[in-house]
């Protein structure tokens, strides 16, 4: 485990989201789901009980997203991951893919 986890840090789902737009700006379709992937691993981990940071110290980070609508299921999930609802996170996640459908 990193000393960024351990201290507390940022979701780690923020790596893989700031690579995900990445993708898709860079029209990486494979690219983006796999950090789609990446972030589902993430919500298993937490859902399982795991103690992933869930702390909101990136406020704007949706605006990294390439459409608006990208961003607010971001900042959706984001939301339900602080709440602790995983159902309205895994939700999220799948607007996420339905929106990275082309």
């Amino acid at each position: 485990m990193s000393e960024l986890f351990r201290a507390g840090g940022h979701l780690p789902e923020r790596d893989c989201w700031q690579r995900l737009c990445a993708a898709v700006r860079e029209k990486r379709q494979e690219g983006a789901y796999a950090e789609l992937l990446a972030i589902r691993v993430f919500l298993r981990r937490r859902a399982r009980g795991e103690a992933l940071p869930h702390e909101e110290l990136y406020p704007e980070e949706h605006r990294l997203a390439p459409t608006p609508a990208l961003g607010d299921a971001w900042n959706a999930y984001k939301a339900a991951v602080r709440a602790g609802d995983f159902t309205a996170a895994r939700e999220h996640i799948h607007t996420l893919e339905a929106l990275l459908r082309p």
